[in-house]
């Protein structure tokens, strides 16, 4: 909801994001796994993210023991700049 100088009120709601499978304009993987690269490419090698990207192209036949592999690992130099973060309660 916007409300203007002159008191006018505009209100508008977009129920699902333009990339979504319902969206005015939806991703297809290329878009999903292009927007991926973009935004790891900061902080994961390209080689991981072909890896990632791979082990979630075969999720459904990933067995439960292999869970694991849909982790990603971050450079060893952007998580030495992460903050310290204290114990929870548990």
């Amino acid at each position: 909801m916007v409300t203007l100088k002159s008191g006018e009120v505009i209100t508008d709601e977009l129920a699902v994001a333009d990339a979504h499978p319902q969206g005015a304009r939806p991703f297809a993987r290329k878009q999903y796994e292009g927007k991926f690269t973009d935004l790891a490419a900061p902080v994961i090698d390209s080689a991981e993210q072909d890896r990632f990207l791979a082990t979630v192209a075969d999720v459904a036949e990933l067995p439960a023991g292999r869970l694991g592999e849909l982790n990603i690992l971050v450079r060893p130099e952007v998580l030495a700049t992460a903050p310290v973060i204290p114990n929870g309660i548990f």
